[in-house]
């Protein structure tokens, strides 16, 4: 593409199109994220006959997880070389659910 694209949007194709500001982007992929995080829980447990640990669920830990112990999860958040940005947001932001536990109840009541 040689012309504008507005630094706020998503793109895609060849001519590239315009889909949506990133803000209906995250919209989008917050009503999502709840159910992937829940099929990754219940297919494990599928698969393994146990409730994952924690660490298999880092790229949703922003559901369950509050600031407290962010530490096993740096790796993940310097994926995107922003590291101070996302620790305060994280540190911000409301946890869907209290704990992992209480997480995990909700995937097996789901279920």
């Amino acid at each position: 593409m040689s012309g504008h694209v507005d630094s706020d949007s998503v793109y895609a194709g060849n001519p590239a199109k315009k889909l949506m500001t990133l803000d209906e982007f995250r919209v989008k992929r917050e009503k999502k994220q709840l159910e992937e995080a829940k099929n990754v829980v219940l297919e494990y447990k599928r698969r393994f006959n146990k409730m994952p640990p924690e660490s298999e669920l880092d790229e949703y830990f922003f559901l369950f997880r509050k600031d407290d112990n962010l530490s096993a999860f740096k790796e993940k958040m310097e994926l995107m070389r922003n590291y101070n940005v996302s620790k305060k947001t994280i540190q911000t932001h409301k946890t869907r659910f209290k704990d992992y536990q209480d997480f995990l109840n909700y995937c097996l009541k789901e279920e």
